[in-house]
């Protein structure tokens, strides 16, 4: 069988990410799953579980965070009970994974802007080592740790101008944070000033994309 250049490129374009996702899945394996329980992951983790038995956020324990930051444990509390697993490793391997896509939307960041995979590996490899995110990446629940990963699917949209990803992971972020609303805030900006041909489309698209999650 021949390889095309295009095929070629193609296995190239898929190969870097997940390059990039195992480098992020070894640095943060080697703080492990076995992290002290805080007292704000504590907090997450349990409103998870309630939530995974019916009771919704702020009905079963109140804390100022968004409804997300509740949700998404939940949602690894329900995975953990389907298959029989331990509701705490099962959350927090979610929140590996999702540290570990945070790495690869890094790099997607900064390839796209600046055209050069070279610079994304560079941008990744300098993420990876901000000690304090890798430490969370397998002792939380933490929900700084979605907050970062939809942030910079926001900007990385936001930078190819496909809004209605970018309004939607912006919204998604203040759905975890809530002074992350500055994002898709700033996207609807973007779109507002584009040229008029583009600027109606870009408006209703980042709306939709905002207004979807919530």
């Amino acid at each position: 069988m021949q390889f095309t250049v295009e095929r070629v490129k193609s296995a190239g374009h898929w190969l870097a990410p997940l390059l990039v996702f195992a480098l992020a899945a070894f640095v943060y394996s080697l703080y492990g799953l076995d992290g002290n329980l805080g007292r704000d992951p504590a907090i997450f983790l349990y409103a998870g579980q309630r939530m995974a038995d019916g009771v919704p956020p702020y009905v079963s324990i109140f804390d100022h965070k968004a409804p997300l930051a509740y949700i998404l444990p939940g949602l690894g509390v329900i995975i953990s009970r389907l298959w029989g697993g331990d509701d705490i490793y099962t959350v927090r391997l979610l929140f590996f994974t999702m540290s570990c896509l945070t790495a690869v939307a890094v790099f997607l960041l900064g390839s796209s802007i600046f055209e050069r995979h070279w610079v994304g590996f560079f941008a990744a490899l300098t993420f990876l080592g901000f000690e304090p995110f890798a430490q969370g990446a397998g002792s939380g629940p933490k929900p700084k740790t979605p907050v970062v990963l939809f942030v910079t699917l926001n900007l990385l949209f936001t930078s190819q101008r496909k809004w209605f990803w970018a309004g939607l992971f912006g919204s998604l972020s203040l759905l975890v944070w809530q002074p992350t609303a500055i994002f898709p805030l700033i996207t609807l900006v973007l779109a507002i000033l584009r040229p008029r041909p583009e600027r109606k489309a870009g408006i209703t698209k980042t709306l939709l994309g905002i207004v979807s999650p919530v």
